[in-house]
């Protein structure tokens, strides 16, 4: 995976970080060690279904087409801090001086505030996890590279409809999506 440097992605103020650590720390305890490829694959799969079925992001994360898959932005610059704790934002100082990796590898975290996540955003978790916690590097490559990461700029940001597409939401949903994303830049 290439690696960008933290400062490539400004987190913005729509991002809900403690919704995202709690999701975080969830995949984690429940798979470390583990992988930050798997870590923030699982991530996508289950914001990818909780936006088809329920037609909002769990974190409003925003979703880069990299070489190897589709990678939450602002979650992927996150466990690059915590595997480089020299360059942790004084803003996330508190959630990720205890996330312990080595190498590529999560060995620890805290425990989840499972005060943030809804009983929909476990579930889609939960499915996540099961889904993906045996499959390979090659086999989960495979498997995320479909329509929205194929219809994005190689390193750009994916457009949450085609997300939606490809995790099967019907043409209503997607209309739903589509206006919610619309009022969020006019209330912005």
């Amino acid at each position: 995976m290439a690696l960008i440097p933290v400062t490539t992605y400004p987190i913005p103020d729509k991002f809900n970080k403690e919704k995202a650590f709690a999701a975080l720390y969830y995949i984690i305890n429940k798979l470390a060690p583990v992988d930050m490829y798997k870590l923030l694959k699982i991530l996508y799969l289950a914001d990818k279904m909780h936006l088809a079925k329920y037609g909002r992001l769990m974190f409003d994360e925003d979703y880069q087409a990299l070489e190897y898959g589709p990678v939450p932005a602002n979650c992927y610059s996150i466990i690059k801090m915590a595997k480089n704790q020299r360059s942790v934002q004084s803003s996330y100082e508190e959630y990720v001086r205890p996330i312990i990796t080595r190498g590529n590898n999560i060995l620890k975290s805290p425990e989840p505030d499972m005060d943030e996540l809804s009983g929909s955003e476990i579930k889609c978790l939960e499915h996540a996890i099961g889904e993906l916690k045996d499959f390979t590097f090659d086999k989960i490559k495979m498997t995320s590279h479909g329509f929205a990461w194929e219809n994005a700029k190689r390193n750009g940001i994916m457009r949450i409809e085609d997300i939606a597409k490809e995790a099967g939401a019907n043409e209503a949903m997607i209309a739903y999506i589509n206006e919610n994303v619309e009022n969020s830049h006019i209330f912005a």
